[in-house]
């Protein structure tokens, strides 16, 4: 397991370090057509010491592996995620909902459902990557579309199969050579619309503000109670 995850994080390099720069737009009129709604799929994400938000405008360098089946409507920013974690040697499994126009999230882990700021920004477009480069993602051409960084720790790339309007992976690598770092994000059975369902919250949730349990009154009368494990994806799509 450890060599095929050495081999898979060489190929990221490999791609990163080829990339050059380019000012060609690779999306242009085709945005609209591609994107009018938002996006569903299931996706994969792999660190190994890579850089990822921790709060505050910070990132530190961590490592998971992480499943979801993820739904993004555009228009009203909304996202959902039903996904299971893998990290420091624990699992965690769970659902989100967030809602870009009011800053608000609802995480359900263990049966209780979390009212929470927004800690990520919820897209209200697919990001207008610039094309640096071509390749096969496997036999299917690709376009590798520049990721900018936030915040020059590690630079990134998506792998974007433009006559099917989907993106095939996103990679990352830390930009410091002395402190090497790596992700990956594969995306399956992408289809370029949503289901109005799947923003549906649950009974757990969809209680009077009284009864739903709230993290800020939690801290005051439970001192024990954590913030419930999201995503860490979700800072990058």
């Amino acid at each position: 397991m450890k060599l095929e995850l050495l081999l898979l994080f060489v190929i990221v390099g490999s791609v990163l370090v080829k990339c050059e720069s380019s000012d060609d737009d690779i999306f242009g009129s085709d945005t609209k057509q591609c994107f009018k709604s938002g996006y569903s799929t299931t996706l994969v994400a792999i660190s190994y010491n890579a850089f990822y938000p921790s709060g505050n405008g910070n990132s530190s360098t961590i490592s998971f592996a992480e499943k979801a089946n993820t739904t993004v409507e555009f228009s009203s920013q909304r996202m959902r995620i039903d996904y299971k974690i893998a990290i420091n040697g624990e699992k965690v499994m769970g659902s989100l909902w967030a809602y870009g126009q009011n800053n608000t999230m609802y995480v359900l882990q263990n049966g209780s459902c979390t009212q929470l700021p927004l800690s990520f920004p919820v897209p209200s477009e697919y990001p207008p990557y610039k094309e640096v480069g071509k390749t096969k993602f496997g036999k299917v051409k690709v376009e590798i579309l520049s990721m900018p960084s936030e915040d020059g720790n590690s630079e990134g790339v998506v792998l974007y199969d433009k006559k099917r309007c989907a993106p095939l992976g996103i990679m990352t690598k830390n930009i410091d050579d002395s402190n090497p770092g790596y992700s990956i994000i594969n995306f399956f059975n992408f289809k370029n619309k949503v289901d109005e369902n799947d923003f549906t919250l649950p009974g757990e949730c969809n209680q009077s503000f009284e009864n739903l349990v709230n993290l800020s009154k939690n801290k005051i009368h439970n001192p024990k109670t954590t913030t419930p494990t999201i995503p860490h994806f979700v800072h990058v799509l």
